[in-house]
């Protein structure tokens, strides 16, 4: 993989092929000296604003609509496990030629828009063996602040290879100048409605 491509999504992430997303996200206190380290050793990818709008059935199955610049709109649903900080995630996702309509077909089968995410992201990729590489995100995420995300992408991972991905996103943690404990292991989703939730009380007790 040769180091600062930028396509419409890097190889192992094409829309329409399912992938196992690996990842991690840490809290940014200072995000210049985060950038700086970031590219010190990684190839630089471009910078992006991302809408993300997320979508509920009353089986609990949610679905993603994201909207980010210069790119197709992309339909995404997760089968979502969370350990020790770290997301393993079976994802499928496709492009749609409108968010709109795609937002009209979820409402139609039974879906309900439950929150919304906007964040503005540099992204960064290092190259791994095989071929593959890693991708760091150091984003703004509206409403909450600085997060570096930092997530290996692989097709049918066995468990060795899954923990392999896992010691190299720690590392990479590490290189970037955060420690363990500015993982977050929330979901964005949880701080979100966290956020909303505590707006709320403040306003009524106002």
């Amino acid at each position: 993989m040769t180091p600062g491509f930028h396509a419409d999504l890097p190889p192992e992430r094409q829309a329409d092929r399912p992938v196992t997303e690996i990842e991690l996200k840490a809290r940014v206190a200072d995000p210049a000296a985060v950038e700086n380290r970031l590219r010190q050793f990684c190839a630089f990818a471009g910078e992006t604003d991302k809408n993300d709008r997320y979508w509920q059935n009353s089986a609990g199955l949610r679905a993603r609509i994201r909207e980010e610049t210069g790119r197709p709109a992309v339909l995404t649903w997760k089968q979502k496990t969370l350990a020790g900080g770290i997301e393993v995630n079976e994802e499928n996702e496709f492009s749609v030629s409108s968010a709109a309509q795609a937002a009209a077909f979820l409402s139609a089968a039974g879906f309900t828009p439950v929150l919304c995410k906007k964040k503005h992201t540099k992204t960064f990729r290092f190259s791994l063996d095989g071929g593959q590489a890693a991708s760091l995100e150091l984003s703004d995420v509206y409403g909450l602040g600085f997060f570096l995300e930092i997530e290996i992408c692989l097709q049918q991972p066995d468990t060795r290879q899954t923990e392999a991905a896992k010691r190299i996103l720690r590392e990479l943690l590490a290189k970037a100048g955060l420690p363990e404990q500015a993982v977050e292991p929330r979901y964005y989703s949880e701080l979100l409605a966290l956020k909303s939730e505590s707006a709320r009380k403040s306003s009524v007790e106002k």
